[in-house]
Formats: structure tokens, sequence, C-alpha cells
């Protein structure tokens, strides 16, 4: 499946690892920079909790896999998925790696 959305200019993105449809990991991309979108929407920022709440509430409903990696990125104040990958050939961007192995232990474990 593939769906091709017009442009949007991204002011942060972030990377979340989802098992179960609950976020295990959480990383920043390095910051985008585009001309004139910092001034946009100055003041509006997102915490981690609202990027994980986001995913959350997406996994709710549909989810492509019970582990995969999703990327949000912010556009003008607003939220968007960017994308899903597969969560064993995603990059890790400075991701806690020990903490992504101890959520699968866990998984595989119980």
């Amino acid at each position: 499946l593939l769906y091709l959305a017009p442009v949007k200019y991204i002011s942060n993105e972030m990377r979340l690892w989802m098992i179960d449809g609950k976020c295990v990991e959480i990383t920043e991309y390095p910051t985008w920079s585009y001309d004139g979108l910092e001034y946009v929407y100055p003041d509006f920022k997102f915490t981690k909790e609202d990027y994980i709440k986001f995913a959350e509430n997406i996994a709710e409903n549909w989810e492509p896999n019970d582990m995969y990696v999703i990327d949000i990125g912010i556009s003008y104040g607003k939220m968007y998925v960017i994308e899903y990958n597969s969560f064993s050939t995603c990059g890790f961007y400075n991701a806690n790696v020990s903490k992504i192995v101890k959520a699968l232990k866990e998984k595989y474990t119980k």
C-alpha cells in the first residue's frame, strides 16, 4: 500500500518504536530547516508525550503489524504520520537500543 500526499514542510520529526500498540522508545530526527517555517508557529511546541499519545491513539484503530516504527512530523503546528517502517530494518536514530531489546524480550517471554 502506497499513499502519496501533497508536500508538507516539516518543522520537527520523531520516530517511535511501537509494540502491541504501545510506544517503547522515541527519538528525535535532526532539526528540519525551511526558510520562514520557524516563524509560522514559533511558540507551538509538542512534548514527547504528545507524540506518544498521538501514535497510541492511531494504534487503537489500526496498526500495520504488532511491531513497527512510525515517523510523526509537525507541519505548520499540526501532527502528521509521515511513514510506517519495519521494526527490524529501521534506523535507530540515537535510540536507546537496550530499551527496545528489553521490550522485545518482555513481549516474547510472556
